[in-house]
């Protein structure tokens, strides 16, 4: 609102920028619930031990590591 108008502030800069940093805080939640999750995950492929690929012999926790790794990639990234 400027001199008691409504102005549309959608094509600026500063707005972008607004919409950009907005992005990257939601984005940046979304990977921090996804680790919360992939590490309860982990701690029950440490207890219970067992082959997700018979054929390459992974196991859950090397699984759940490499998506562990991919996501802090990606935080580290955006912050």
């Amino acid at each position: 609102q400027i001199n008691n108008q409504l102005v549309d502030i959608s094509g600026t800069e500063e707005y972008r920028q607004y919409l950009h940093e907005k992005e990257i805080a939601e984005r940046k939640s979304q990977i921090e619930s996804e680790l919360l999750e992939l590490d309860s995950k982990r701690v029950r492929a440490i207890c219970e031990p067992s082959i997700k690929d018979e054929t390459t012999g992974e196991t859950w926790l090397d699984y759940y590591n490499s998506q562990v790794l991919t996501l802090r990639k990606e935080l580290r990234e955006i912050i």
